[in-house]
């Protein structure tokens, strides 16, 4: 996968982004952490043999360095939490600063962009089915059409907080999006969100959003087509903000 590459243009020619983080995780996790280090040996032993260096080496030792930074410490917390939720700790924000160090900035910068940021969350929500009605909150409910879901929940399986929905909601006011505020029943369990479990690992304002479907995880989900235009007209001004 490091043969699948591509140059940062404004910087030095050996600064590359590459997928070869991809097996070097899976390794890790199946392997351990010696598995983990061994691969990225390898990956740049196989890489110089066939590829050479154009950076006296410079370059490999970095890329060997920001491997080992950006795999060890998810796979160390997967060995002790041998779950998805392990796996997925620390490879967001690791993923995150690797990316940020080899376009040139600094730490720093990436701290800040992390407090300073807003991760938006998109899934989907329980609309109110008509053959299970009880299963919605009679005060609060959302159908297909409906548009956008903003997902609140006083347990924090959805990410959002108030101020989160205060930046959305204003958001859909000023473009004429249509949505609506969404919350489970308070006395029955609701699912959640990656939105929920990155937020926990990434010290980052999460907001978690979706569009309403009848029959959720059945073989056959059903939504409206309007919200889905919805959900994308959300996310494409959210990301010109």
């Amino acid at each position: 996968l490091q043969y699948f590459s591509f140059s940062i243009p404004v910087l030095s020619a050996f600064a590359e982004l590459d997928l070869s983080a991809l097996p070097e995780l899976i390794g890790g996790f199946i392997l351990g952490p010696v598995g983990a280090v061994m691969i990225v040996t390898v990956k740049l032993l196989l890489y110089m043999t066939f590829k050479g260096t154009s950076s006296m080496y410079t370059g490999e030792i970095q890329n060997f360095l920001l491997s080992c930074a950006y795999v060890l410490p998810a796979v160390l917390y997967y060995r002790k939490h041998r779950t998805k939720q392990g796996a997925l700790s620390a490879v967001t924000e690791r993923m995150l600063e690797k990316l940020f160090l080899a376009c040139g900035y600094q730490r720093d910068v990436f701290l800040d962009a992390v407090t300073n940021g807003l991760l938006l969350s998109m899934d989907v929500a329980h609309a109110v089915h008509p053959n299970h009605r009880e299963k919605c909150d009679i005060k609060n409910r959302i159908y297909p059409g409906d548009g956008v879901a903003l997902k609140m929940a006083a347990s924090q399986s959805y990410a959002t907080d108030a101020s989160c929905v205060s930046i959305l909601e204003h958001l859909c006011r000023i473009r004429n999006i249509p949505y609506k505020k969404f919350s489970n029943r308070s006395d029955m369990k609701g699912g959640s969100t990656l939105g929920a479990l990155s937020s926990a690992q990434l010290a980052m304002r999460t907001m978690d959003v979706g569009v309403p479907i009848l029959a959720m995880h059945s073989a056959r989900e059903l939504m409206g087509a309007s919200d889905q235009a919805a959900l994308v007209a959300l996310a494409s001004e959210f990301f010109l903000v």
